[in-house]
């Protein structure tokens, strides 16, 4: 069972645990649903490298834990 997400938010990739910003969510057109058998919804979502397309199953809302992570991370990459 997948959690209802309301963007804009954080959300985490379920098979890499990256977390992501979630900018909108979308219907599968019929190219994503022939070339990538994509079915539903699609999420499109934002990280440092720019945005992408991801299924909106594969998505779920990070712990605190998570957040904490990315922060320090950011923190780290800026020097603060």
């Amino acid at each position: 069972m997948n959690v209802k997400l309301k963007p804009p938010c954080w959300v985490k990739h379920i098979e890499t645990g990256i977390v992501l910003r979630c900018r909108r969510v979308s219907m599968s057109n019929a190219r994503m649903k022939k070339e990538t058998g994509w079915k539903g919804l699609v999420a499109h979502v934002q990280n440092e490298n720019g945005t992408g397309l991801v299924e909106y199953c594969k998505l779920t809302k990070p712990t605190a834990q998570d957040l904490e992570a990315l922060n320090a991370r950011i923190k780290k990459q800026f020097g603060l």
